[in-house]
């Protein structure tokens, strides 16, 4: 299951200049397999921070700007441990839900390169490391040189979004076909890469995005979900562009957490994740219309069954 927290809690490290072992045992249960992050940078310094599983060789770091918040999804190694690297000590580092059976993650990240013409939608087969039955990617946009356009679809869907995403290591997740099979848009055929750091085998992820934009400014409002999310379902994937790719600040949360990150979308499109309460709602703000929201999938939260009742007496004889 994907369960969220309220509130947030905070796992930053005033560590600088070498790896941090973070142990969250305390905030997990222990069959928990990931954990969903928001990496927040409030320095006046674009900050150069890595992510990886506890005992992945991993080393990519994201180049991030000052200002800004990014969601990303990372495994738990069995220990409940994962790992950071940070330049300023300023960074901070906000656990705000987790993973169970739900969801597998890989020590090592797998790197795909994106290649082929500009400006067209190619497919990326995933088969030979995502499972049958699998109904999510979960990974990260990798630039390597530069700023790119990029944009990420199930196989057969007919959005069409297809923005800036910046210089940075954005956060993706996003539905696969019966052959987790993926599409992918980029202005660049040589350097950018998709690193898959995990999948989903539960949760609905549909092939066109449901548009949830908000028609207002400056204040959160309620994005009512309830028509379209399935039973037993606990939050949604959000696709968040800036139709004219500037950077507008816009900020998603549960409905009735207090916490407040109205950041920067520097990056201009990115993939976010947002719980909802029993009424299906989640919280939305923007400082202008023209940052877009767009629901893309929704992550499986199984009912709880209450256990049969047992009786501890002894049956009457006779």
């Amino acid at each position: 299951m994907a369960k969220f927290l309220n509130p947030w809690i905070d796992v930053s490290t005033l560590t600088t200049g070498a790896w941090v072992t973070h142990d969250v045992t305390a905030y997990v249960p222990s069959n928990a397999t990931g954990i969903m992050l928001i990496c927040n940078n409030p320095s006046g310094s674009t900050e150069n921070f890595y992510l990886r599983m506890n005992g992945s060789t991993d080393s990519h770091y994201s180049n991030q700007t000052n200002g800004c918040s990014m969601m990303r999804c990372i495994g738990l190694d069995a220990n409940k441990k994962f790992q950071t690297y940070q330049i300023y000590n300023t960074y901070k580092l906000y656990l705000v839900g987790y993973f169970t059976s739900d969801a597998t993650f890989f020590t090592n990240e797998y790197e795909y390169a994106l290649s082929g013409s500009t400006g067209n939608w190619h497919t990326l087969d995933l088969s030979a490391i995502l499972p049958v039955g699998t109904v999510a990617v979960i990974g990260w946009h990798y630039p390597y040189n530069g700023a790119q356009y990029a944009g990420y679809r199930k196989n057969g869907s007919s959005d069409n979004r297809y923005k800036y995403i910046g210089p940075y290591f954005t956060g993706v997740i996003v539905g696969v076909d019966v052959n987790r099979r993926i599409e992918y848009i980029t202005n660049d055929d040589v350097t950018p890469h998709f690193e898959v750091v995990g999948y989903l085998t539960q949760g609905t992820f549909n092939t066109n995005a449901s548009d949830v934009s908000l028609s207002s400014t400056g204040s959160y409002i309620d994005v009512n979900v309830s028509g379209t999310i399935p039973a037993n379902h606990s939050g949604c994937v959000v696709e968040v562009i800036t139709t004219d790719n500037a950077g507008y600040n816009y900020a998603l949360r549960m409905n009735g957490i207090g916490t407040d990150l109205y950041d920067v979308s520097y990056q201009r499109h990115t993939w976010c994740f947002v719980g909802t309460d029993v009424n299906g709602i989640f919280e939305g703000k923007i400082s202008d219309v023209k940052v877009d929201f767009f629901v893309v999938g929704y992550f499986y939260n199984p009912p709880f069954v209450k256990p049969p009742f047992v009786s501890f007496y002894p049956l009457p004889l006779g």
